[in-house]
């Protein structure tokens, strides 16, 4: 009797601390350390890059450290060190989060892992997006040339004697060598004949290009118009934001934002995204406001900068508007 006394006092005992266990979570694991992730992730999206750190030209490395949970998706991002400037940490943390790991198993079990991403914002290669945007630069120059001939002649003179026209080497478009020849002679006379001479020429380029070269020469046309607007807003005391002929430049912007759409995949995504930034300066409903004025050309900046930042090397815009 006592024997079975005890074991029914064991068994008891058993049954109580079962149910006082009975309902209660089992402490949470801690996640287990995984270091850098970059190569383990199944997706990993670049975070843009900022608009106010490209025209700032800062570049750098920025570390987030993440959680991934025992899906393989990220629950937290937090920068860790790099870069200071806050809209290149919030890109870098807005990433992680997007991306998506493997599960990852202990014994069998899934478990959370904490690591970090490491996210190096570089420029770039000039050199690889002139290239690329050759035939954007050659409409964007004769687009411009159309808003030239309206232009005060200290304005023309500046253009005609510091430009280095796209297009001026002709080996560059072998296929446009004869139009591209045209253009250069009208734009050097600037003349009642030039803009005649300038739809011509363009009218038979663009008879000759197709698919993505098209496409960038039509960019052109509307980037260069959209330059011009800004141009002959300048007179001997420098821009005047009153002079800007706001309907057009607001037509202008929508009809840029529509071609985006139709974008080609040859096209550099650093030079896509500030274009539709530009682009976006649409909604303002007063772009002759002084603050308008001012962003619509930094950001149109922005688009000649990401495209060839030795264009703006050696150039200080601090007094343009």
């Amino acid at each position: 009797m006592q024997k079975t006394g005890t074991a029914v006092v064991t068994i008891l005992l058993m049954l109580a601390t079962s149910l006082f266990a009975f309902g209660q979570e089992a402490p949470e694991r801690k996640p287990i350390i995984g270091g850098v992730l970059n190569g383990k992730a199944i997706s990993l999206p670049k975070p843009t890059y900022p608009e106010d750190a490209r025209a700032a030209r800062v570049q750098g490395t920025i570390k987030v450290q993440i959680v991934v949970d025992e899906s393989g998706k990220v629950i937290s991002a937090k920068t860790l060190d790099g870069v200071e400037l806050p809209s290149m940490r919030a890109a870098a943390e807005a990433a992680a989060l997007n991306a998506t790991f493997s599960p990852t198993l202990l014994s069998g079990q899934p478990v959370k892992v904490q690591g970090v991403i490491e996210y190096d914002f570089v420029f770039s290669s000039t050199a690889s997006n002139e290239k690329k945007m050759a035939i954007m630069g050659l409409g964007t120059f004769i687009y411009l040339s159309h808003s030239l001939i309206d232009a005060s002649d200290e304005v023309r003179r500046a253009f005609l004697d510091d430009e280095e026209y796209p297009g001026e080497d002709t080996d560059e478009f072998p296929e446009l060598k004869d139009e591209i020849e045209v253009v250069l002679g009208a734009v050097s006379k600037m003349d009642g004949q030039t803009r005649p001479i300038l739809e011509l020429a363009s009218s038979r380029i663009e008879s000759k290009l197709k698919g993505d070269a098209l496409w960038q020469f039509s960019i052109g046309r509307t980037y260069g118009s959209l330059m011009g607007c800004f141009v002959l807003t300048v007179d001997e005391d420098g821009p005047d934001p009153q002079k800007l002929d706001a309907k057009k430049v607001s037509s202008l912007l929508i009809e840029l934002d529509e071609k985006l759409k139709a974008a080609p995949a040859s096209v550099p995504e650093d030079v896509l995204q500030s274009l539709r930034s530009l682009a976006s300066e649409s909604k303002k409903t007063d772009l002759t406001d002084l603050e308008n004025f001012k962003t619509l050309f930094a950001k149109m900046m922005v688009v000649l900068y990401t495209i060839s930042p030795e264009s703006l090397e050696d150039e200080d815009n601090s007094d343009v508007i």
